[in-house]
């Protein structure tokens, strides 16, 4: 019954208003690096992006590729697609949010001078 006590949910709301304002900058800053993500998620804590526009540049070709060279040039972890589905994971990672803001703002300026 603890959950319902007026502290609990104050406490589930601002989480919840901590992962909105990581989605809210998380989403569109991969956009912008040409790593789209079809549907914004909206309740989960990852993203499932096209990594087709971004890796094309490098001359990589899969999802597994560009995880390992985003890891090895970035040291940014995300996950290739295969793990999490079985329909196009060649063109898809999985970014998750579970880190803070500040973490994702290092992350796409790292990401930003691997891509640039």
């Amino acid at each position: 019954m603890a959950c319902f006590e007026p502290a609990s949910i104050a406490e589930y709301e601002r989480r919840r208003s901590e992962f909105r304002a990581r989605r809210d900058y998380f989403v569109p800053a991969l956009a912008s690096l040409g790593l789209g993500v079809p549907v914004p998620p909206d309740g989960a804590f990852y993203a499932w992006a096209d990594c087709t526009a971004a890796s094309a540049p490098l001359g990589i070709k899969n999802s597994w590729d560009f995880s390992f060279e985003v890891m090895r040039r970035a040291h940014v972890a995300i996950t290739p697609g295969r793990g999490f589905d079985t329909a196009q994971t060649a063109q898809f990672v999985r970014h998750s949010s579970a880190s803070s803001v500040d973490h994702w703002q290092q992350a796409v300026a790292r990401l930003t001078c691997m891509l640039a």
